[in-house]
């Protein structure tokens, strides 16, 4: 319910990605726990923070074990890693769409990550990813208004 009441509220991306990875550090200690996002304008995903910079293709191994397994799971096979440090991804899925994921760290406790640990992942990801198309369906709303204003705007210029 916290976690529901914390992420539901948000009204950006950024805001969205800040709660969330503070949330997964304080309940899991992980050595760190980033969020990637799909970008609309191209085809990748795009680690969301700081560093934008870093690009994941659609065509990536991982997001090939993300469609197959549709819930949290270990990565084990680091033959094309993003980051040979990350130990758990978290998909974010919206139906059958992969809009991101989370690649989170080892526990910095040393112990293997367990099953309560997935359901955790699993029920903050599904929210977060709710939440995610909530705001893009609000963004491109606001974009749509803006255009239909000026639109009306422009009509009645001509017409004058």
């Amino acid at each position: 319910m916290e976690t529901t009441e914390k992420i539901s509220s948000l009204r950006s991306v950024q805001e969205l990605s800040d709660t969330l990875t503070k949330m997964i550090r304080e309940t899991m200690a992980p050595a760190f726990a980033d969020l990637w996002l799909s970008e609309a304008s191209s085809d990748s995903y795009v680690r969301i923070g700081d560093d934008r910079t870093k690009v994941i293709d659609k065509g990536h191994p991982l997001l090939e074990q993300i469609r197959d397994k549709k819930g949290p799971f270990l990565i084990v096979n680091h033959s094309d890693p993003v980051d040979d440090k990350c130990a758990l991804c978290a998909p974010l899925l919206a139906g059958n769409d992969v809009i991101g994921f989370m690649l989170i760290g080892k526990d910095i406790s040393g112990e293997p990550y367990r099953q309560d640990d997935f359901e955790l992942l699993s029920a903050v990801t599904t929210q977060a990813a709710l939440q995610i198309n909530n705001i893009r369906l609000a963004q491109e709303l606001m974009a749509a208004k803006e255009i239909e204003a000026f639109h009306r705007m422009s009509s009645f210029i001509m017409h004058d």
